[in-house]
């Protein structure tokens, strides 16, 4: 068995949750924890009183809508880390945190999606309440880019949630009216919904470990939970079929759509299936080629150019890896360049889809939708902007001291040069010389990536 494989059967790590196969590993159980029902968080619902009303943060979520290359992820708090309980807006080529949408420490608010709200200082404020947004580590993720929210299902829970992010606070609503799926709590790992996607039409679509239920759901005003029941391999698959080699090796991953509506599957252990939902036939069509040993995809999205994105849940000090764009015809992974060791990725999301087969993709994909999103900061500056020659000066100004990586991207993403700055004083310059690496004219962007690999900065440039 080699070490990728290894990689989705067994791992124990040191820390006090239960890690769902969900992220690569083997649940086990800790001697404290109790499975929780749909029922019993029903009853904790019930008992609370009328309104949680926390204090607002700083960051406006209403301005987090998707631009260029750039997903919602579940990931850890910090790199290394396999407690996926924070919501990030990244850029989907290199990993960098652009803003963090939710912290599991940061204040909120929560509804009942039948209208009561649902309170308890104290009980919302534990990280560790079934309650708590992000309990037991969020099992999948899908964005609904019409009404700009992001759905997802903690781990064992039966609970479908969404974060809004037209508030300009976290403010979360749990469907609390129809459970979202049958599993028997965290232990009980192939019932788990650990893919989640939604297709074109704007319908939302949930699939267990096993491939016993297929749930739809709907993402307008009144959101509605249908299990379409199990999936079906198709007969031709007789060695790779989806339900024949139903194992912790093939739960987890991700769900990516294509433009006609059909859904795909990527595994913990990098198998490709394609889901046509008009017979819910699941197709084996590959594995992917490529990555390294240890690699298990457990993110997965579609960028704007319609390539297939996956990143790892399961990187450490010793084993850091990027994301990789997967070719589809061919299933061969391409690593991005990351500015450095990146969060563990447990999801990814985009508003983008697989195109079909002979389909020009500017016609039919519904991207580039939304403006894209600029990071001020009043502590950098660039001049001259447009840049004339080939060199650009970039100003710090009361910017916290550290380490800090410049990126100059192209406007599809494309890392055109990379440079470590060291910010040592409160007032510092740097010449960006670009006569090597931008030989066209034209528009791109420049990002400060601080050492805790976040953006704290992005603008774009003219270079004429």
């Amino acid at each position: 068995m080699q070490p990728h494989q290894k990689w989705g059967c067994i791992l124990f790590y040191n820390f006090t949750r239960i890690a769902g196969v969900k992220y690569g590993v083997t649940a086990i159980m800790i001697s404290k924890f109790k499975i929780i029902t749909l029922n019993i968080i029903k009853t904790l619902m019930k008992k609370f009183l009328p309104l949680l009303l926390l204090l607002p943060v700083a960051l406006n979520l209403s301005a987090q809508k998707l631009a260029r290359f750039q997903a919602l992820a579940i990931t850890s708090p910090v790199p290394g880390s396999f407690d996926y309980t924070e919501i990030q807006l990244v850029n989907l080529h290199s990993g960098a945190v652009i803003h963090p949408l939710f912290t599991k420490n940061q204040e909120y608010k929560v509804v009942g999606s039948t209208g009561h709200f649902l309170t308890s200082k104290e009980q919302f404020k534990q990280a560790d309440s079934v309650l708590h947004p992000t309990a037991l580590n969020i099992g999948a993720a899908a964005y609904d880019a019409k009404h700009n929210r992001l759905f997802y299902t903690p781990l064992g829970l039966n609970q479908l949630r969404f974060i809004n992010l037209n508030s300009g606070e976290p403010s979360f609503t749990y469907i609390d009216d129809a459970p979202f799926g049958v599993s028997k709590g965290k232990l009980d790992v192939p019932s788990q919904i650990a893919r989640l996607v939604i297709d074109p039409s704007g319908n939302g679509y949930g699939l267990s470990n096993d491939g016993n239920h297929l749930v739809k759901f709907t993402t307008g005003d009144k959101v509605t939970i249908t299990d379409l029941g199990a999936v079906s391999d198709n007969p031709k698959d007789s060695i790779n079929g989806y339900r024949k080699t139903c194992s912790c090796g093939a739960y987890g991953g991700d769900m990516v759509a294509d433009t006609k509506g059909d859904l795909y599957v990527i595994t913990v252990n990098n198998n490709i299936y394609k889901l046509t939902l008009d017979n819910k036939i699941i197709s084996y069509l590959g594995t992917i080629k490529g990555l390294p040993a240890g690699f298990s995809s457990n993110g997965a999205a579609v960028d704007e150019e319609g390539n297939l994105v996956v990143g790892c849940a399961g990187s450490t000090a010793a084993l850091p890896f990027p994301y990789f764009m997967v070719d589809m015809k061919t299933f061969t992974a391409t690593p991005f360049q990351a500015p450095g060791p990146l969060l563990n990725t447990a999801d990814l999301a985009t508003n983008n889809f697989l195109p079909v087969p002979g389909e020009n993709l500017a016609t039919n994909r519904t991207i580039n939708k939304i403006s894209d999103l600029i990071i001020d900061n009043k502590h950098i500056s660039i001049y001259p902007n447009p840049v004339q020659g080939d060199r650009f000066t970039i100003s710090f100004n009361g910017l916290e001291k550290g380490n800090y990586t410049l990126q100059l991207t192209d406007l599809q993403g494309r890392l055109m040069m990379q440079k470590n700055i060291q910010v040592a004083s409160n007032k510092q310059s740097e010449q960006i010389n670009t006569k090597a690496t931008l030989e066209i004219k034209g528009s791109y962007m420049v990002n400060i990536i601080s050492n805790a690999q976040k953006t704290v900065y992005n603008k774009k440039i003219l270079v004429e």
